[in-house]
């Protein structure tokens, strides 16, 4: 493993009593009786009438024929699940449905289009229905006023999922028989009797129906997938704790805010978990979202600050929609075991958040989502599905962390609303809510929550579609004891269910780098903010980021406090410390059974993985890769043998820029010109360049040091110094880390200008050591003009089509702003020259 561990899981768990609560948020009903009935292919509303026609179900069986399971293994579960533990319990033996070369898509598709998800209402279909509101009704005595509201929503359709202590004339109760939206039927109530119809069916829906247990959390799932079948884009998941606030008017809130007017903040931040608390003006602002990992309750550089804001939410890449509710329970360590009285009086009044602004998590943080105060849209309808062999407080909490682990694969975010909803609860409810912080099972669960928010931080998959991905996912969480194997079964059914239904599921981006090293080198002491960005940037492509620079040791300490890897690097402008700071970075991840390699980048430059990793595989792990100027790329100057070149070699480039030192201190060019001084050498063969009293006198020391003896000429004891070239790039695999590391090292101490040192540390390796050398092209201009170095257009016109840019430099933070570096950051590093 790497030498150097990452702090960011270096603080230690406070005790489970005192961060406990965080989970306890429900009702004490909730805990006794949260149903869990995932049917997806439901009846008819009012008769109970399979959604299959015969045909159709034949085709279902044919699907599932080896998923079936007795009554007895359906609920069988290792008690370890409930456990601390994530002791990998060993390989899965089960089958795989979706993955690579599997022929899912073709089979399960051929039902697509058939409908099978019909109602049998006379009415018009529920299909002209796209947002939906879920609900799990447990015990209910009285109309419930959330209910009510979420019924009275224009435009919307509800699902109501009964257990088994749901009263069986709800609807009557509530005056919900027979709700219309323009001649539609909006409120649809799935009662015990119909699921039980629904189990002894011989379809998908029946095994699906009794893969979850009544009595919990994931019982809602049928609602999901009623909705989802009925033609949902937009489910708001919630219960009747909360209320949908009104406007000034009277008017009940939409739970979607569609507002090209609604301010949306960017935060910024480099842990790998955000609490949005702090910057949604909580009234607590040290309070915490329920199901927030206990290892960073009391770490403010959770809390993140703000990058910039804009405009709108771009609902092409939310996910999700988690809505802040006032009145939700206070999290912090200074109330987290409470005793008495007047401080449960102060939970009761519960945290309110006084803000307008959304805000849009960065794509490589974890934060908590519930099942209360949620809507999911179209590209993470996938995502609903709650696992039924972890505890109920915890279910949808880790649901969340679930699918923000694939979230970063199809280019989905979590955007946190301002408060729409209001938390109700009794004071009642309140003290026996809090005093199920007793509990250790939940205790034991609030440290376990750590542990797999750890886990899924370095979760890495190859797999091409959804499907794939969340499979190979619940099988890895059920190999590391998180989940038991009851739910790989379930979630297979569910993915089943969605391809069948015709669900669309969103791409898969292949720009997930996780065994990836970037090493950041600032040549200069930057702003932290500038360096946060800069990490952030790249931790949506990479786990590990690593930055160098010559930063005083208080602006050292202040990042790392912000969860920044970063070290210092000496003050030389960027001379010689890059490859000074590379060959650190190496030693420190040479060792790292997990990397693939380490790519050196300047905080000025610009990467289009995308091109690496179509032109070179990248990140090889083989292959050198160096970036070289288009003018440059006609003489692959990485791969001239420059020692065979004679009076008719046709270099015109290395012929003026390379050399050869000889053993007694002299110099000889290509052409055989031999030269007692590098000033002479410089004036009659080399090209006009203001940097060789930084490489000529230094490699002259090189090629004298006893180490660099193994790489010179057989035949007359020479050392080659090959063309120079701009080296803002280059990437080494940790297979070749040592030998870099032994080649570099006396370049470095000799201090020999990186721009004439790069090349000949990298033709070493080549020629005397055998490495595999790439190169890219780096587009780059001197001068102003149309296409002024550093410029927006510098950028773009290496973009148009035709042209096959690797590297973008430079591009500079503090000339286009973080908002401006970001956005072309994004456009560079996913961008496709095809």
């Amino acid at each position: 493993m790497s030498k150097m561990s990452d702090s960011l899981h270096n603080k230690a768990t406070e005790k489970g009593g005192m961060i406990y609560n965080r989970f306890c948020r429900r009702p004490p009903f909730s805990l006794l009786c949260l149903p869990i009935v995932f049917a997806i292919l439901l009846c008819s509303i009012g008769g109970g009438r399979p959604f299959l026609s015969s045909s159709e179900t034949m085709m279902q069986e044919r699907l599932i024929k080896n998923t079936t399971r007795s009554s007895g293994e359906r609920y069988k579960k290792r008690e370890s699940i409930n456990s601390s533990s994530t002791t990998n319990v060993g390989g899965y033996q089960g089958d795989r449905y979706f993955a690579s070369g599997s022929t899912w898509q073709a089979s399960f598709k051929k039902t697509t289009g058939s409908e099978p998800f019909r109602i049998s209402s006379p009415l018009k279909t529920v299909e002209t229905c796209e947002k939906w509101a879920v609900i799990l009704l447990t015990v209910s005595n009285t109309p419930s006023e959330a209910v009510k509201r979420a019924a009275s929503l224009i435009d919307w359709c509800l699902v109501v999922v009964a257990d088994t202590t749901t009263p069986t004339d709800f609807m009557t109760m509530q005056q919900l028989q027979g709700s219309f939206q323009n001649n539609v039927f909006s409120v649809h109530f799935l009662s015990i009797a119909d699921q039980k119809q629904w189990e002894n069916e011989n379809t998908l829906a029946a095994k699906f129906v009794k893969a979850v247990p009544y009595g919990h959390p994931s019982r809602k799932n049928l609602g999901y997938l009623y909705a989802i079948s009925h033609g949902a884009r937009f489910l708001f998941d919630f219960d009747d704790n909360v209320l949908l606030m009104r406007n000034a008017s009277g008017a009940i809130l939409d739970p979607i805010d569609e507002n090209p007017s609604t301010s949306v903040a960017m935060p910024m931040l480099a842990r790998n978990v955000f609490n949005y608390h702090a910057l949604m003006n909580a009234s607590v602002p040290t309070s915490w979202p329920r199901g927030f990992p206990g290892d960073y309750t009391n770490d403010t550089a959770t809390h993140g600050s703000v990058a910039y804001t804009t405009r709108g939410l771009d609902l092409s890449k939310v996910g999700i929609m988690l809505i802040c509710a006032n009145g939700d329970p206070v999290r912090t360590s200074a109330v987290d075991a409470v005793d008495n009285s007047s401080d449960k009086l102060a939970q009761h009044h519960g945290v309110t958040f006084d803000t307008d602004q959304a805000l849009l998590v960065p794509s490589h943080v974890f934060t908590p989502y519930n099942a209360q105060t949620t809507v999911h849209l179209t590209k993470a309808l996938w995502a609903t599905l709650l696992p039924a062999s972890v505890p109920n407080q915890v279910s949808d909490i880790w649901r969340a962390y679930m699918a923000q682990a694939i979230f970063r694969y199809v280019d989905q975010q979590v955007a946190v609303l301002p408060p729409r909803l209001k938390r109700i609860r009794s004071t009642h409810a309140l003290n026996t809510e809090l005093d199920t912080i007793k509990d250790p099972e939940l205790d034991m669960m609030v440290l376990k929550t750590s542990k797999l928010v750890r886990f899924l931080t370095t979760w890495s998959s190859d797999g091409q579609t959804v499907p794939e991905l969340m499979e190979q996912l619940w099988i890895e969480l059920y190999e590391h004891n998180f989940i038991s194997e009851d739910d790989i079964y379930l979630v297979q059914l569910w993915l089943k269910a969605l391809v069948i239904s015709g669900y669309d599921f969103p791409p898969v981006r292949k720009t997930r780098l996780p065994g990836l090293v970037v090493m950041g080198q600032f040549n200069y002491a930057t702003a932290g903010s500038s360096v946060v960005w800069w990490v952030q940037k790249w931790r949506q492509l990479v786990d590990k980021v690593v930055v160098r620079g010559p930063w005083t040791p208080t602006q050292l300490s202040d990042m790392r406090d912000l969860g920044i890897i970063c070290f210092y690097g000496r003050d030389d402008a960027g001379f010689v410390s890059p490859v000074e700071n590379l060959l650190r970075t190496l030693e420190d991840f040479q060792d790292d059974d997990d990397g693939t390699g380490v790519l050196y980048i300047h905080d000025d430059a610009l990467v289009n993985i995308n091109h690496l990793m179509a032109e070179h595989a990248f990140p090889s792990q083989d292959t050198i890769i160096a970036s070289q100027r288009s003018h440059e790329a006609h003489e692959d100057i990485y791969f001239q043998d420059l020692r065979q070149a004679d009076a008719t070699t046709k270099w015109p480039a290395s012929r003026e820029s390379a050399y050869f030192i000889l053993p007694d201190g002299t110099f000889r060019d290509l052409d055989g010109a031999n030269f007692s001084s590098w000033q002479d050498l410089e004036s009659h063969s080399l090209r006009k360049w203001s940097h060789w009293g930084k490489c000529i006198p230094q490699a002259t020391n090189v090629a004298a040091d006893n180490r660099s003896l193994t790489f010179k000429d057989n035949k007359d004891g020479s050392t080659l110094m090959p063309t120079f070239s701009q080296s803002d790039f280059l990437y080494i695999p940790r297979k070749h880390a040592k030998d870099f590391i032994e080649v570099a090292r006396p370049f470095v101490e000799h201090n020999v200008f990186l721009e004439c040192g790069v090349p000949a540390i990298v033709d070493i390796l080549r020629h005397f050591k055998n490495v595999s050398v790439a190169t890219t092209e780096l587009c780059s201009a001197w001068g102003g003009g149309r296409r002024a170095r550093g410029s927006i257009e510098m950028v773009t016109y290496c973009l148009k089509p035709g042209e096959h840019y690797g590297v973008f430099h430079p591009f500079k933070i503090s000339q286009h702003g973080l908002k401006g570096w970001g956005d072309m950051f994004d456009l560079v590093s996913l961008h496709s020259s095809k």
